[in-house]
């Protein structure tokens, strides 16, 4: 980043005795480069030019100071290796950031999806049968949230062992008749269950009068 590219024309009377070009030229100036990289900068002679006699002299000789551009390949090597590194280590950052950003926006639409869902399960709602406690029928009312794809209500015994599953349909609010024949008396429970979560259990009561 030290070096400076620069424009420029050699002087017309260096063009002359050196057989430099004329016209603009590109490249960098000794002085400058040498402050960078002074290895690359040497001090060269333009020989004193002589008559046919060799010693009157014609042209006296030039010092002058030359850039070994070949030298630089090395240096614009590395510095492009150094670059790539840089562009790399910036890639894996950015994808690395990407990345964060999509996980957040996965865990900003999980917790909107599950504040709908908690929304949605709060209007779930399930009473308390009737009659209660119960000979043969009994009737169980409920509601659901429309969004519910899947809804049922499982009656089981004390122990946990299903008695009956009883699909809820797709009406928000319902009631469900169960029939208890054939079921010894005891206290039962009777759940609703919407998309796979368990959200209210109530017990009940089977008095069956054949037992007494």
């Amino acid at each position: 980043m030290k070096l400076k590219p620069s424009t420029y024309v050699f002087k017309k009377d260096d063009i002359e005795k050196m057989g430099l070009p004329s016209g603009n030229q590109l490249g960098l100036i000794a002085d400058e480069v040498k402050k960078v990289f002074p290895e690359l900068v040497k001090e060269a002679i333009q020989p004193a030019k002589y008559g046919a006699d060799r010693t009157e002299v014609l042209e006296p000789e030039v010092k002058y100071e030359s850039v070994n551009y070949i030298g630089l390949i090395p240096v614009l090597v590395a510095a492009t290796q150094e670059q790539q590194k840089q562009i790399e280590l910036q890639q894996a950052q950015l994808q690395n950031q990407q990345q964060q950003i999509e996980e957040l926006k996965g865990m900003i639409k999980q917790l909107s999806m599950d504040k709908d869902i908690k929304t949605d399960l709060n209007s779930v709602s399930l009473e308390q049968n009737n009659p209660n406690p119960l000979d043969k029928f009994t009737t169980i009312r409920y509601s659901i949230p429309a969004s519910s794809k899947n809804a049922k209500l499982l009656v089981s015994d004390v122990s946990g062992k299903k008695i009956k599953e009883m699909q809820l349909g797709s009406a928000t609010r319902g009631s469900i008749s169960f029939d208890a024949t054939g079921l010894a008396s005891g206290t039962y429970t009777y759940s609703i269950i919407v998309d796979g979560k368990l959200i209210q259990t109530k017990k009940m009561i089977v008095a069956n009068t054949k037992d007494f």
